[in-house]
């Protein structure tokens, strides 16, 4: 499978993959904001992410969150093996498109510290 290697400074964090059929993203965030929904966050925050879609298990994996600073260099390496490390977290969604959409954005808020009025 196709798999990220992610390293902060050299150290390697972590060998993240999904398998046949899915989505791998790492993601490098700049945040310059107050508050995000009614979380209050550091005036600035970087923060390196890898997270997935596991389309034949409905499973959005997630392999690490971390914050980084001014400095820091990130390396993502594209490899091919078949083996991946474990997710930190494995949350399963299910229903249609629609209800799988919207319980992976109540995850998203959640994580934010947004709260959602049905």
């Amino acid at each position: 499978m196709i798999a990220f290697e992610v390293y902060l400074n050299g150290e390697k964090l972590c060998t993240a993959g999904i398998g046949e059929l899915g989505v791998l993203t790492a993601m490098l965030n700049w945040t310059h904001v107050r508050k995000i929904g009614t979380k209050e966050i550091p005036p600035e925050d970087l923060e390196v992410s890898v997270t997935g879609m596991d389309s034949s298990t409905g499973e959005f994996p997630k392999w690490l969150r971390r914050a980084v600073a001014l400095g820091d260099e990130i390396r993502i390496k594209i490899i091919r093996t078949a083996r991946v490390d474990d997710p930190v977290e494995r949350p399963a969604l299910s229903g249609g498109p629609q209800e799988i959409e919207k319980q992976a954005f109540r995850i998203q808020a959640k994580e934010w510290g947004w709260s959602i009025k049905e």
